[in-house]
């Protein structure tokens, strides 16, 4: 009887070894599983559905940015109504230009927009503007003119706080 119950033991013995370890797999593989379900369901983590075209560019875009006219800008929301104020490098108002904002949320990327600004006059630009939410916003300024029968082109990325 003591062989015998020498075997039993050793068959729980074995048979508990053998449920820790599918147990223990089985827990592991859960919660990878959650993991993956987890990554593929939450951000994208995509910040440029271009990225390989636009670092190649990139070069070309420094370059661009080097030689463009400096323009003094300012910008501001209140009440629901963005302005841009643009003056050239004699200081003087901006009046024939076409201006343009592209609001980014440098924490979520769902809700981004742009909007066209309209000549105030006075080389003042606005345009009323819904902010979907409150906080930091980055806002990427495009302005066009013509001068001197070339077309310029000014870009420049201002912080806005909209409380």
């Amino acid at each position: 009887m003591n062989n015998e119950q020498a075997k039993q033991e050793s068959r729980k013995t074995g048979q508990a070894v053998l449920l820790s370890l599918v147990l223990f797999f089985a827990v592991f593989c859960s919660v990878d599983a959650f993991f993956v379900y987890k990554a593929l369901t939450t951000h994208t983590g995509v910040i440029s559905e271009h990225a390989y075209e636009e670092g190649l560019a990139y070069n070309q875009y420094i370059e661009q940015a080097r030689e463009q006219d400096q323009l003094y800008t300012v910008i501001s929301y209140d009440d629901g109504t963005v302005s841009l104020q643009v003056r050239d490098h004699g200081k003087q108002p901006l009046d024939d230009a076409k201006a343009s904002l592209s609001f980014v949320r440098p924490v979520h990327g769902h809700y981004d927009f742009s909007v066209d600004l309209v000549n105030s006059g006075a080389g003042l630009y606005t345009s009323r503007v819904d902010m979907p939410l409150k906080g930091l916003w980055s806002a990427k300024v495009n302005i066009e003119w013509q001068k001197e029968q070339q077309h310029k082109i000014y870009q420049t990325q201002l912080d806005l706080i909209v409380r």
